[in-house]
């Protein structure tokens, strides 16, 4: 069962605000109705509105009641949504309020006494019962970094990226001149990226940013991830609050630890809190009119549900000799040339570009950066002898990390093989 109470303590209540208040406490229930809490054993929540002269618009919560690991993740998850509405629609409330949730009729009749001054009351919550403290979420929207024409991609990369960024700019067209806002209320705008590292994803996110005019939150798992139970989900709720005011970009990187497949045989608690952030990761992208750009390297562990809610998918492929003879001279800064370094030809730029082979477009600028160092220990213009040189030992170090990365992929599918097959035999120790 859930309630609503409203107690009007400045005793200024229009009618036309409580039917306002009685309006949001309506969609309050609603989101405490959802069916993804795990708070079956709860029969009674109740949600109180105190109009006050100090009141500061946050929820306040009392919870005697000692709540099992994935509760604690449901709760959380239920008051970062109420939360988040009350952050959305305070500006339309007229009076100062505070709001307070129970989740049994003991604590709901305690609260309501102390709402109309008949006792005093210290509240317990689940947040800081045990004296943890709440960790900050260190996102900053923030003036995107790359514009159009500081990347080479591919014809059809470029291209994708090019449409991509159109459609975003367009899509007011088909929700508001064409009326499509009808069939589906909130745009949906989700870009996904993928391919090998260092081939521009990150660059083209920044870049979508750039032209559409937008700031950009960069966020990984490791933003959103938290060491308190139930933290995460709301991490990422904040994410999106912060994206949705700032009216930025929100850009996830190693996004299938987002969006990889749910785990149906949920053994540890670490696989609840992992369903859980993906059930809510896929609400708020229903939910928010925002702008989000995923990145991988790994879109085959993307689950199902992610692939139907994605506007754009883009593949970055690994440059060819000719693309990465262009990445070679955009990356050798103009300055050089002004200082009197020779400009490559051709055969010299073929040469370079054949060393690099295999290169994203992050190793082609480690590279040059390695072929500067060089000449600047030496104390003289960088050449095309000393860029050979650099290019050389970088190719020297990179077929020999990725001798060893290719070994421990081919060893790991090999046995990824034979354990599904159950081709294996016991060893026994002598």
């Amino acid at each position: 069962m859930i309630k609503t109470e409203i107690i009007d303590k400045s005793q200024e209540l229009t009618k036309d605000s409580k039917q306002e208040l009685e309006h949001f406490a309506q969609s309050v229930v609603e989101i405490i109705g959802r069916q993804d809490y795990g708070l079956k054993r709860f029969e009674s929540i109740c949600f109180f509105i105190e109009v006050v002269e100090s009141g500061k618009n946050e929820l306040n919560i009392e919870c005697e009641t000692e709540l099992s690991h994935e509760e604690k993740i449901g709760f959380s998850l239920m008051c970062s949504r109420i939360q988040f509405l009350i952050e959305k629609t305070k500006g339309d409330f007229k009076n100062n309020l505070d709001f307070y949730i129970t989740t049994n009729e003991k604590d709901a009749e305690k609260v309501r006494k102390v709402l109309n001054g008949e006792a005093k009351i210290q509240s317990i919550t689940q947040n800081n019962k045990n004296g943890k403290n709440i960790e900050p979420l260190l996102l900053e929207a923030k003036n995107p970094r790359f514009k159009m024409e500081q990347i080479e991609l591919d014809k059809k990369a470029e291209k994708a990226l090019k449409e991509a960024i159109i459609l975003i700019q367009k899509r007011g067209i088909i929700y508001d001149d064409w009326g499509f806002r009808e069939i589906d209320e909130i745009p949906k705008t989700i870009i996904n990226f993928y391919g090998k590292p260092g081939t521009g994803k990150t660059m083209s996110a920044h870049i979508i940013a750039s032209e559409l005019g937008k700031k950009i939150i960069s966020a990984n798992y490791s933003d959103i991830e938290s060491k308190y139970v139930g933290d995460a989900p709301k991490n990422l709720v904040k994410a999106f609050d912060l994206a949705e005011k700032q009216d930025a970009i929100l850009f996830f990187d190693e996004a299938d630890s987002f969006l990889s497949k749910r785990i149906t045989n949920v053994a540890q608690s670490a696989d609840q809190a992992a369903n859980s952030l993906r059930s809510e990761l896929l609400k708020l992208l229903e939910e928010r009119p925002i702008i989000v750009i995923f990145a991988t390297n790994l879109q085959e562990n993307y689950d199902k549900a992610f692939h139907s809610r994605i506007l754009r998918s883009i593949e970055f492929k690994l440059p060819k000799k000719n693309l990465r003879k262009r990445i070679i001279l955009r990356l050798i800064p103009k300055k050089l040339y002004e200082k009197g370094m020779v400009e490559f030809d051709d055969e010299q730029l073929n040469a370079l570009s054949s060393l690099t082979k295999g290169y994203g477009g992050r190793e082609i600028k480690n590279a040059v950066l390695r072929a500067l160092n060089m000449a600047v220990m030496d104390e003289v213009l960088p050449s095309f002898e000393i860029f050979k040189e650099a290019f050389k030992k970088a190719k020297k170090d990179f077929d020999k990390n990725h001798k060893e990365v290719k070994r421990k992929d081919t060893l790991g599918k090999k046995i990824g093989k034979n354990l599904k097959s159950k081709n294996y035999k016991k060893v026994r120790r002598k």
